[in-house]
């Protein structure tokens, strides 16, 4: 009789606002789920008002601590769940979404109480980026605790070789899984022919996605028949500082969700994220699976635009992105296409959810059962 295995995974929001981790670790978990059916799933996350509703995890069991709660409530939690699996469950493992904030002590609290094995993906929150913004604060939470949660957990999750890198520069000794993030399969249509050229930015507006530095290059590109369309929620109230008026070609659509994105993105001439900062960026992933070519900055992991001829990877100054706009805005429409039938081919075979999944479950059944470790584990 095959081992059951049996994984908590904690997320601090599933809010719909709250960022890239709140639909990749449902994504995630649905995925493993279905690649392994020795292999269960559930979430333990907090309710969070200020990210709006809560994402549903299809599939996936969702226990979730009331608002303003506090940490004793989310222990609580956790210790409810962990008892529930230990009693009909070989074995029960946790993997830990994030860092800093309170669900993230409580799953390495409980893993060093319980004797668990722990899974932790960072998601972007140790990237050099993320470490200097209230860096002071940051400072403190690693020498009181963060340091020992990190080293303590026992495979270290990377969706990028540069932030498994960035691992082993804060210490880390213990394995690292080299996953990327997935994206989900998306039957391509072709949108209406549009007299239009658009180039799409879909992420949260704020400081570190590079949104002020892509206004201002394309103010001063100003290419011609193009517009700029910027979608995502106004996290860091920023929409005020761009100051858009009736005389630029940009239009701010608010945020997006499910066909209305895709459509967005499959009417797109070309999509861009110039950021300072990602583990993964599951935009650039979407809008190759629409078809449509991206332009990332070296802030991202996405040097694979390149070699895949699907887009640019450049870096994030204000000369750059100006200058790839420019070379951008005079491509012809087919030149476009056929970069963006480039991009999908790539992300369909490299990034959709099945493969992720079962990736994910090797590396839980191998910290169950030990044996030799998965190919994309690197000790």
């Amino acid at each position: 009789m095959s081992l059951t295995i049996h994984v908590i995974h904690t997320v601090a929001s599933l809010g719909v606002s709250a960022g890239g981790p709140s639909r990749t670790v449902p994504a995630l978990c649905a995925a493993v789920a279905a690649a392994c059916p020795n292999t269960t799933v559930e979430i333990v996350t907090a309710e969070q008002p200020a990210y709006g509703r809560n994402i549903e995890a299809t599939g996936v069991p969702t226990y979730t601590a009331a608002a303003g709660s506090g940490g004793a409530a989310l222990r609580s939690l956790l210790a409810q769940r962990i008892d529930t699996a230990l009693a009909s469950h070989d074995a029960v493992l946790l993997h830990d979404h994030g860092q800093w904030l309170a669900l993230n002590r409580a799953s390495a609290a409980a893993a060093r109480s319980r004797g668990l094995k722990r899974v932790v993906s960072p998601r972007g929150m140790l990237t050099p980026w993320a470490l200097r913004h209230r860096a002071w604060k940051k400072r403190a939470a690693w020498l009181l605790y963060a340091r020992r949660d990190f080293r303590e957990a026992s495979v270290l999750h990377a969706t990028s070789a540069e932030e498994a890198r960035e691992f082993r520069g804060l210490g880390a000794r213990q394995p690292i899984a080299l996953i990327p993030n997935g994206v989900h399969y998306h039957e391509q249509r072709q949108p209406a022919p549009s007299k239009t050229r658009t180039m799409v930015f879909l992420s949260r507006l704020h400081p570190k996605k590079g949104v002020q530095e892509l206004v201002t290059a394309w103010r001063a590109v100003a290419p011609s028949g193009w517009r700029l369309v910027l979608a995502g929620p106004d996290e860091a109230h920023m929409l005020g500082q761009l100051n858009l008026s009736q005389a630029d070609t940009i239009d701010y659509v608010g945020e997006v969700e499910g066909d209305q994105k895709w459509h967005l993105l499959e009417s797109a001439s070309v999509a861009v994220l110039p950021s300072y900062s990602e583990n993964f960026g599951v935009v650039v992933a979407e809008a190759l699976m629409a078809g449509t070519p991206a332009i990332a900055t070296h802030g991202t992991p996405w040097q694979g635009l390149m070699t895949h001829g699907c887009g640019w990877w450049i870096p994030m100054t204000p000369a750059a992105l100006a200058e790839t706009l420019r070379t951008v805005t005079t491509l012809d429409e087919a030149s476009l296409a056929e970069m963006g039938r480039r991009g999908r081919e790539w992300v369909t075979a490299s990034f959709t959810w099945p493969s992720i999944g079962r990736k994910m479950a090797a590396v839980y059944r191998w910290m169950a059962c030990d044996g030799d470790a998965p190919a994309w584990v690197a000790h």
